[in-house]
């Protein structure tokens, strides 16, 4: 399930969807660009946290100051043009298309280490697919850790699931009562029932490593028993054609009442994908 693609095994765009639709998790070493996208984000942590080791915050500020400061940075770091186009760059290396490409915001993830600093910011995802709540199953993600880590400090898979449906809370979960701050909306759908996954997948990769996966991929983040906060980056991207063609990885189970396409945007004129579809 989980497969490396080095530069020189560079993939044309409809083998890697077509990879990332059948449950392949797929890891993107040794890309220069990827390298440089790395640098860029790991020197505007430091610079806008002021510190040597991010990591290790956590230590020095108080919960409330160190859920701010994340908060702050995070926002920042959407609004980090220089940074972005970077990607995009990698992204073309790796074999994307641009102008077909629609992007979710990059994001931040900052997971503390502890049971402390439970904050919506800050807070650990349990198990769960994507799609739950975007309702879109040609979805991918990509996800980068920006420091070491480890298997009880990274992001976990359950591959069992990937074909078997779980009772979920997906079809009364609505973002817009989330945003209102309803407190009985959840930050994600959750499954209902128990998951019990025997070959529970920890992925562990060196930073500036890229991991795509599909977003009906049942996944989460690994409770944090490390003495470091984790930082990585994320996004999520669809293929606009494949969408027209009705190409996508499965759906089991997700029962979500709307498909916000509006949430995706061109690379290339800032469009929606709500609009690109007319």
């Amino acid at each position: 399930m989980l497969r490396v693609v080095k530069p020189s095994d560079r993939l044309e765009q409809r083998s890697f969807l077509d990879a990332i639709y059948s449950g392949q998790l797929l890891v993107f070493p040794g890309f220069s660009t990827l390298q440089e996208f790395h640098r860029l984000v790991e020197e505007f942590i430091r610079g806008f946290l002021e510190t040597e080791e991010p990591w290790r915050l956590q230590y020095q500020l108080s919960e409330e100051e160190f859920r701010d400061k994340v908060a702050s940075l995070q926002k920042a770091f959407r609004q980090a043009k220089h940074v972005r186009e970077t990607l995009f760059e990698a992204f073309g290396d790796i074999g994307l298309s641009l102008e077909k490409t629609f992007w979710d915001k990059f994001h931040l993830r900052v997971s503390p280490f502890g049971s402390g600093h439970n904050f919506r910011e800050t807070a650990r995802l349990g198990l769960h697919r994507d799609t739950w709540a975007s309702n879109i199953y040609q979805q991918v993600n990509w996800w980068m850790p920006i420091y070491p880590i480890t298997e009880e400090r990274t992001i976990v898979f359950a591959p069992s699931y990937w074909g078997r449906a779980i009772e979920n809370d997906s079809h009364k979960w609505d973002l817009q009562e989330l945003r209102k701050g309803n407190p009985d909306i959840p930050i994600i759908p959750r499954p209902m029932e128990p998951i019990h996954e025997p070959n529970e997948l920890r992925v562990v990769i060196a930073p500036a490593e890229l991991l795509a996966f599909s977003g009906a991929h049942l996944h989460g983040s690994t409770p944090n028993t490390t003495d470091r906060t984790r930082f990585n980056f994320e996004t999520r991207t669809v293929f606009i054609q494949d969408v027209l063609m009705g190409k996508s990885a499965p759906n089991l189970d997700g029962r979500a009442p709307y498909i916000p396409y509006e949430w995706f945007k061109s690379a290339l004129d800032g469009r929606t994908l709500k609009d690109a579809l007319g």
